[in-house]
């Protein structure tokens, strides 16, 4: 079954392997739209037959008499990486004794992994030569993962430029980006729909662009998004911060917090921000990739750039989601909770009303570890609801639910299920499932852009195109 996603770009295009993305390009001739149609591949790929049998084997070898044989049951399946963690999980509620307490050490030791490779700036190394720019792109891209799209201007010119040679060793994603822009001459803009890499515009030419790649992230400063503050054009100066993540990513949310943000002037004088007791903040789960911090600098003059600006970004991303499940309903109905836990998720199914064919369900969800992401005004959590899924398989959706409490660890809530014909049978028959991040993560992201060019004093606001 495939799935679409379309987006309206005029003049854009991406180009992808047909692994994961296909993408169709339609030219209206009444009108000169260009709609791009991400057609996503049908879902991951199952465990095999061979791999749920070898699991399930090795998985009751450790509760085998022999403690070698434990102990090599629990190394191989630990080498077999991530990918078995769901298998897993299904497994955990079937074994007891010795084996329970390695299968969940097992479990552990693989999510530990799978968070590290989660939250490590992509790396590259290969080396290609005399390949086109096209060719070039989809190359990073099935090496990565991450999608960039690709200008139609470029795209219809891509053949008459010259072919690149390249060679990269452990280079981050955005590392390598930058060096192919540098070697090919080429622009990244980002707008309203995510970033588009394409050939510069005339009006551009002139532009002033310092970049850093900076793990996980890319930071940018323009100098035509630069501007003097008019109620003090002596002395401050407002900067557009322009920041992506690897597209792969969905971050929760990024903070800036003003005290960690300097910038030096070229003959080594230090500019700090205004107000440092101040953070930014930008809610970036419904944004296509980037987001903008605005920073204002206190400067005693007019310089004509900034020899250096730093500071670190906090970027929250979520970890892997696993479906918490509790089977058997009816001993619930008699307030008798039960607590899961994986990674630093403690998730509680706390009881169960039922009157007149709607059932009340109480459960929470705590984190070991308190979270910004989880603040007052951040609604994500809460959006993942609460699933009843009945003896013949039927999966129902929550009709209302409702949050009885919440802080930086965790949330409490209520679920209203309408469904017919409750009884005692039909509970201990079915499940409630609750599919959660098994762990929340901050990463602080520290950058330094160097060698940053100033509009002179008497400079405008920026256009609306370089705005845009």
């Amino acid at each position: 079954m495939f799935h679409f996603r379309i987006l309206i770009w005029r003049g854009a295009i991406i180009t992808r392997h047909f692994v994961i993305f296909t993408c169709v390009l339609f030219s209206l001739q009444t009108n000169p739209l260009r709609v791009v149609v991400f057609v996503d591949a049908a879902e991951p790929e199952a465990i095999s037959e061979g791999v749920q049998y070898r699991v399930s084997q090795l998985t009751a070898e450790l509760n085998a008499p022999t403690r070698h044989v434990r102990e090599e049951s629990q190394q191989i399946l630990e080498s077999m990486g991530a990918e078995i963690l769901p298998l897993l999980t299904t497994l955990l509620p079937t074994v007891k004794g010795e084996a329970a307490f390695r299968l969940r050490a097992i479990c552990s030791t693989l999510e530990a992994a799978e968070t590290l490779a989660s939250v490590e700036p992509t790396t590259l190394s290969f080396h290609r030569d005399n390949v086109s720019i096209t060719e070039l792109f989809a190359d990073v891209e099935s090496r990565s993962g991450n999608t960039l799209p690709l200008s139609l201007t470029l795209l219809e010119h891509s053949e008459k430029t010259m072919p690149l040679s390249v060679s990269f060793q452990r280079s981050t994603y955005w590392e390598t980006i930058d060096s192919i822009l540098a070697q090919a001459k080429l622009a990244l803009l980002v707008n309203d729909i995510g970033a588009l890499v394409t050939l510069p515009e005339n009006d551009a030419d002139d532009e002033n662009v310092s970049s850093v790649a900076a793990g996980l992230l890319r930071i940018t400063v323009r100098d035509s998004r630069s501007t003097w503050i008019p109620s003090a054009p002596e002395k401050r100066i407002k900067l557009m911060l322009e920041i992506l993540w690897e597209p792969r990513l969905q971050p929760l949310l990024l903070r800036l917090p003003m005290v960690s943000v300097f910038g030096d002037g070229p003959q080594g004088q230090s500019f700090s921000v205004g107000s440092r007791a101040a953070t930014l903040e930008a809610v970036v789960h419904a944004t296509p990739g980037w987001t903008s911090f605005p920073v204002v600098l206190d400067v005693p003059a007019h310089p004509s750039e900034l020899s250096l600006l730093r500071g670190t970004i906090h970027l929250w991303l979520l970890g892997r989601e696993h479906p918490f499940t509790f089977k058997k309903l009816g001993p619930f109905l008699t307030d008798n909770p039960s607590t899961e836990s994986m990674g630093s998720a403690h998730v509680t199914l706390e009881g169960i009303q039922v009157v007149d064919d709607v059932a009340e369900v109480i459960g929470s969800i705590r984190y070991a570890t308190p979270s910004e992401a989880l603040d007052s005004h951040h609604t994500w959590l809460a959006d993942r609801a609460m699933t009843l899924i009945s003896p013949d398989g039927t999966r129902h959706t929550s009709k209302e639910t409702t949050v009885l409490a919440r802080d930086t660890s965790g949330m409490r809530i209520r679920s209203h299920f309408d469904v017919d014909h409750f009884s005692q049978d039909f509970l201990e028959c079915s499940s409630i499932e609750w599919r959660l991040p098994l762990v929340i993560h901050n990463i602080p992201v520290d950058f330094a852009l160097r060698d940053i060019s100033l509009p002179p004093k008497n400079a405008g606001k920026p256009t609306p195109h370089q705005d845009q």
